[in-house]
């Protein structure tokens, strides 16, 4: 039979209280670093100003968001049609998705969108695109915008 002597015992225990802070700290930090990065499945898809048109199912009038779970984003403006991509996190907290647009992998603009949970609709915290809120029309990226991107 192996007898601890109380010495050897609070030893123990201690070591074991520190990996378990340890691996609560990493814990939390993985559950705090989820949720803000990973966007929420009913706020992806293709999100477009009332005023746009399409055309056979792609943009021909105005401006439409494109949104991924993995944090993609995507704005193509029409006409002549510009797209930028670049990628997005979403504060539940503040209700904003921030979009950092990318090119040649260096960050060139930022845009931020206030969600409205009630009208289910995004817009514009600056003021940009003319300041009309965006209305979801598909739960997914039509597959052209993400070839177009890749």
């Amino acid at each position: 039979m192996n007898i601890l002597t109380a010495r050897q015992l609070a030893a123990r225990l201690r070591s074991t209280m520190n990996k378990t802070f340890l691996l609560l700290i990493f814990a939390a930090s993985l559950i705090s670093a989820g949720g803000q990065g990973v966007i929420p499945v009913d706020l992806a898809g293709e999100w477009a100003q009332s005023s746009a048109e399409f055309t056979d199912g792609e943009i021909s009038k105005g401006t439409a968001l494109y949104v991924g779970t993995n944090g993609f984003v995507a704005i193509i403006t029409t006409p002549p049609p510009i797209g930028e991509k670049g990628s997005g996190s979403y504060s539940p907290k503040r209700r904003v998705l921030t979009v950092t647009m990318t090119d040649d992998n260096k960050s060139t603009r930022k845009y931020e969108f206030a969600y409205d949970p009630k009208g289910k609709t995004f817009k514009s915290r600056e003021g940009h695109f003319r300041n009309e809120k965006f209305t979801r029309r598909r739960d997914k990226i039509p597959k052209h915008v993400l070839e177009e991107f890749e």
